[in-house]
């Protein structure tokens, strides 16, 4: 049986994207600092050293960002951008990273993409990146053995207009109904997950229905 550990948080959450809004200036000195250090000439070890500090940073920022994000979903203060996207070739950056990171767990895993879906959309490509980062990351927590896999399909084609659903479908354990209520609201977290920040779902709910 899972349990969910919950963090009280400050009055909308405020308090906390303020830090971390402040986090985020020695945070891009750190990346900088690093990027200059991977230009320099470096032993293997130390390349992968620096490699190692560069996705950590990365993932701090990421981690930063879905806090303001969240902040801003909750008072009202968030805007989609919607712009001329390349579909295709943002989810196979994704898949890139996907697979990379799936096959270090050994893990399998998999796309399925409607072929008729367009090429160029317009929409919040960032925003898709972040949601469907945020559920594979989920999904890679949560799967011991088997693999993942990344559905997207047209569901409402009207026109110029087409919209599509996203889905990611892992072979862990699974959780109960209201188990997975609880692991969907914020600063919500599993027992049996020693790390994160319990933001990344709750973000992807309101990013999806926002």
């Amino acid at each position: 049986m899972f349990e969910t550990k919950s963090i009280r948080q400050p009055s909308q959450g405020l308090p906390i994207a303020e830090v971390t809004h402040e986090l985020r200036a020695p945070l891009g000195g750190i990346e900088a600092m690093a990027q200059l250090l991977a230009e320099t000439e470096l032993t293997s070890d130390q390349r992968r050293l620096v490699e190692g500090l560069l996705a950590a940073a990365g993932h701090l920022r990421s981690i930063a960002t879905d806090i303001l994000d969240e902040t801003a979903l909750k008072v009202g203060q968030f805007a989609f951008e919607e712009l001329s996207l390349d579909l295709r070739r943002l989810v196979s950056e994704i898949v890139i990273s996907a697979e990379a990171r799936t096959k270090t767990r050994g893990l399998s895993f998999s796309l399925v993409m409607d072929e008729a879906i367009a090429d160029s959309l317009q929409a919040d490509g960032r925003r898709i990146r972040q949601m469907l980062e945020n559920l594979l990351d989920n999904a890679m927590k949560a799967t011991c053995s088997g693999g993942i896999t990344l559905s997207i399909s047209s569901v409402d084609r009207r026109g110029a207009f087409e919209g599509l659903r996203f889905a990611v479908t892992d072979t862990g354990r699974g959780l109960s109904a209201d188990d997975a209520g609880k692991l969907f609201r914020s600063f919500g977290r599993l027992d049996n997950e020693p790390t994160g920040t319990g933001i990344g779902l709750s973000l992807v709910r309101r990013l999806a229905h926002a």
